[in-house]
């Protein structure tokens, strides 16, 4: 079987995930940050990199991208087409994932959430919220039905913090670091609690609302640059997967492969 690179066109980061043997969880990655954007020639440096360090061959690997910025698509796309990898599988509201999408406007559904809605649901066997902490905190639920039913979306805790230093006259940048108490004794342990603990609580609050309009219980899985640290200080239990993302990407992968064998998690 083919290595496998997983790439991901994120809002603050573009990362790559290779994994030698697609059947296994195993992935090494990269990451390199989304802006300035670049040009063909740069990413096909970086892919060459990549499989060079890692000493592996590049006519031997098979590639999938999920992307949330337009613009870096067809720079990358070209990029990989430079390095004579054909074909390699966009995720769309139309790929085969094992998952139906039953949102108003599938078309709009971010890659994102669907690859980590296709993971979140192959861990936990079971529905399941997951909360991704990036540029965005995102929420996507996945049903009893292996249908995806829709979710929430919230300013990332970076982004918060942005808005609260640009926006006012006094308040300053604040490092993302866990708060030591809730209670804030000057502005920037009080910008921490607010901004970390209000988007916990917000998770909270809105995963327990799905659930009572669903009338079931959901599972929660968390993922995102900032979710082990949220993970920490969110009051209920949940299961942190730092490469949730990739692991999506390699299921949705060998779903359309054919014969592609036995996976391991």
């Amino acid at each position: 079987m083919r290595n496998l690179l997983c790439i991901d066109i994120g809002n603050s980061t573009i990362g790559f995930a290779l994994f030698v043997n697609p059947l296994h969880s195993k992935s090494i990655i990269d990451k390199i940050p989304t802006h300035p954007a670049k040009g063909p020639e740069y990413y096909k440096k970086i892919i060459t990199a990549i499989m060079k360090r890692h000493e592996q061959a590049i006519n031997n690997t098979a590639v999938i991208v999920s992307s949330v910025v337009p613009a870096l698509n067809a720079p990358v796309l070209k990029s990989l087409s430079l390095l004579r990898i054909s074909k390699p599988l966009i995720v769309t509201h139309r790929t085969n994932t094992g998952l139906r999408i039953e949102t108003i406007s599938r078309l709009k559904l971010g890659a994102d959430r669907i690859v980590n809605a296709v993971a979140g649901f192959a861990i936990t066997k079971k529905p399941c919220a997951v909360a991704d902490f990036g540029t965005a905190t995102t929420i996507t639920i996945v049903g009893r039905n292996r249908n995806i039913v829709g979710g929430a979306i919230l300013p990332g805790i970076g982004l918060m913090a942005d808005s609260l230093a640009n926006g006012t006259a006094k308040l300053p940048q604040i490092n993302k670091t866990k708060p030591v108490k809730a209670l804030g004794k000057e502005t920037r342990t009080a910008l921490l609690s607010g901004i970390i603990y209000g988007s916990a609580g917000a998770v909270e609050t809105i995963v327990r609302k799905i659930e009572k309009e669903l009338g079931f219980k959901l599972q929660l899985m968390t993922t995102g640059g900032n979710g082990r640290m949220m993970s920490d200080v969110i009051n209920r239990k949940c299961t942190y997967v730092d490469d949730l993302i990739f692991q999506g990407l390699r299921r949705i992968y060998l779903k359309n492969t054919d014969n592609p064998g036995r996976l391991t998690y």
